[in-house]
């Protein structure tokens, strides 16, 4: 993908100008929803596809909004992975251990079912 025609990751202030193949756009916006965990049925890939056929301007931007969501909001896998080693420090002064050790097991399978 050319460079200017990449998903913006801030605000966009001005019409994207572009043009992407129906496909690619698919692909584009499928990515952008696998990326933000969204687990996704038939009817769900059916619309997608129906978004695909829309003008480049408009797809990019419903892809950058769902980016720029993502990163705004992390998983919560990540949030559990982030807390651990606090929360484990904090729980061994009161003797209980191994807290640590199950919130990254949370966050293994809250990772495997896409995080959010």
């Amino acid at each position: 993908m050319s460079e200017s025609l990449r998903v913006p990751s801030g605000p966009i202030e001005t019409c994207p100008v572009g043009f992407m193949p129906r496909e690619a756009q698919r692909a584009m916006v499928l990515d952008a929803l696998r990326v933000a965990g969204v687990e996704l049925g038939a009817y769900d890939e059916r619309i997608a596809e129906w978004l695909a056929g829309w003008d480049w301007s408009t797809v990019v931007v419903i892809a950058s909004w769902l980016r720029r969501a993502v990163e705004v909001h992390p998983s919560r896998a990540d949030v559990l992975r982030e807390t651990a080693p606090e929360l484990d420090s904090l729980c061994e002064q009161y003797g209980v251990l191994g807290v640590g050790d199950r919130l990254r097991r949370m966050a293994d399978d809250a990772g495997a079912g896409g995080g959010q």
